[in-house]
């Protein structure tokens, strides 16, 4: 029996359980799925899933139960199918999972049920903010304070009472209109599951960026006070690895985040994290920014000549990485 971890450890390009094959129990029809937001700690215990192997190209990873990981082979040649173990071999990922359903035959388990598909990502309020998202202020409700930064508040909301949203309202004077909307258009153009989605924006003082809502606000909050302080390493590894493969997006497309730290990544369910907060560091007046100097989480080289790079976020990750590692008590140990 062989065992693979779908593991690597480039410095961005670390993400673990990307591209998912989704099946169902035996008997039951499966698809695949190229891509989903499914990571080990998300995964109920109970249930099994198969990945594209990040450290093996070519070959698939079975995870049970969050337990033991199992590297599926392809046969070569002709005849196709699919293997474990060389002893047994299976003409079909079906006829495998049929199988290992019915015995465990070497597996930690026999198994039982698969993950379920992830629900698809939303990508604006409604096909008429897709092109035009410069919206009312009166279509936004606001319900709660969440929370307030260097920047402004954070509410959570509602868009024509239907939708929920988080609203971030700037403080008057934090930027101009005419920047804002430049770099607001770009956030708007980033797509990717590991980035907190915009959805639309108000112009007028007091600006606000509408977002997709994240319940558990942010990762500094869950990891010293809230749930995810009881967590262990391993779902922890998990959530630097969501964060390195939104940041890899960011470096693909020539993004700088300026102000990457645990304080501007939120959580969602089953531990998943996104990135908030890209580019706005970039949108606040010069002067306001270089007050709010988040010295802490900035390489040495920007702090001292306030030009920010890829490597700049590099080093904001290597603190983030110290963040989650110590369920955020990072600000103590740097003082």
């Amino acid at each position: 029996m062989e065992v693979g971890v779908p593991f690597t450890g480039a410095i961005w390009n670390c993400s673990i359980r990307l591209n998912l094959v989704d099946l169902g129990v035996a008997g039951e029809d499966f698809s695949i799925f190229e891509k989903t937001e499914h990571v080990t700690s998300s995964r109920p215990q109970n249930k099994f899933l198969f990945t594209l192997s990040m450290t093996a190209p070519g070959t698939l990873t079975l995870s049970v139960r969050d337990r033991e990981h199992y590297r599926v082979k392809h046969f070569g040649g002709g005849s196709g199918g699919f293997y474990i173990s060389t002893k047994r071999g299976f003409p079909s990922l079906r006829d495998l999972v049929e199988h290992y359903s019915a015995e465990a035959d070497g597996l930690c388990r026999r198994l039982t049920r698969a993950c379920p598909r992830p629900p698809p990502l939303t990508s604006d309020l409604s096909v008429q903010t897709k092109d035009h998202w410069e919206i009312p202020r009166s279509s936004i409700t606001l319900l709660q304070r969440l929370g307030a930064g260097q920047f402004g508040e954070v509410w959570k909301g509602t868009w024509n009472g239907t939708t929920e949203v988080a609203v971030k309202m700037l403080k008057p004077g934090a930027m101009s209109k005419e920047e804002f909307l430049k770099e607001a258009r770009i956030m708007k153009a980033a797509r990717h599951p590991r980035l907190v989605r915009l959805y639309a924006v108000c112009v007028e003082d007091p600006i606000y960026i509408i977002t997709e809502l994240m319940p558990h606000g942010s990762l500094l909050y869950y990891l010293r006070d809230g749930p995810g302080r009881h967590l262990t390493l391993r779902p922890l590894i998990d959530m630097m690895a969501q964060i390195a493969s939104g940041m890899a997006y960011l470096e693909r497309e020539r993004y700088i985040h300026r102000d990457l730290a645990a304080r501007n990544i939120l959580v969602g369910e089953n531990n998943a994290v996104k990135i908030a907060d890209f580019g706005l560091a970039r949108m606040v007046v010069e002067e306001r920014y270089e007050t709010y100097l988040p010295i802490k989480w900035t390489a040495p080289e920007a702090a001292l000549s306030g030009r920010f790079t890829v490597k700049s976020d590099v080093w904001s990750f290597g603190i983030v990485l110290y963040e989650i590692i110590t369920h955020g008590q990072v600000s103590v140990a740097f003082q």
